[in-house]
């Protein structure tokens, strides 16, 4: 979606305040990029590659 119609649609005078609902968290963007990696690396463990 587009932020500014956003927050036209809810009635936020600020971009900012639109943000804090459209956005992904700090938290979220970890635990995605962590699991990402594990599989990576999980999986060349299973094949017995060399890491």
């Amino acid at each position: 979606m587009d932020p500014l119609f956003v927050q036209h649609q809810v009635g936020h005078s600020w971009g900012s305040t639109t943000a804090t609902y459209i956005t992904v968290g700090g938290d979220a963007k970890n635990r995605m990029l962590t699991d990402a990696l594990s599989r990576v690396f999980d999986g060349d463990d299973e094949r017995g590659g060399d890491t």
